[in-house]
């Protein structure tokens, strides 16, 4: 819970998690390619780098989106499991707490491991 720093509790009395790919994985390593070739994009377009927070927001919400494989007991406004309510979460303002910590642990190699809290 972000007010709390507790586990937050979901559906069916268990915790909310999400589950990504590793940083290992092709999924992984492809939407990290994406981002990059967009920031290229950027540059030979606009000469800079420097972004709006609006297109930061898109960006990340685009490359979480890519390496999201599920919201476990959880639903966003009750949408159905995939790309597009996970995006829709992702740039949610109100739910920044989320993508905060999905966009933290996700390139966390830790996370990957057998045994970790977040495998």
């Amino acid at each position: 819970d972000p007010r709390t720093g507790e586990p937050l509790i979901g559906e069916g009395g268990k915790p909310v998690t999400v589950t990504t790919n590793s940083p290992g994985s092709k999924a992984f390593a492809s939407a990290q390619s994406k981002a990059s070739n967009r920031a290229l994009k950027r540059l030979r377009s606009k000469g800079k780098l420097e972004t709006s927070p609006e297109v930061d927001a898109a960006t990340k919400a685009s490359f979480l989106t890519e390496i999201t494989v599920s919201f476990n007991n959880f639903t966003y406004k009750g949408g159905a499991q995939g790309p597009d309510m996970f995006r829709a979460c992702y740039l949610d303002g109100g739910m920044g707490w989320l993508t905060d910590q999905v966009n933290s642990g996700a390139g966390d190699w830790g996370n990957a491991l057998p045994g970790s809290p977040g495998s």
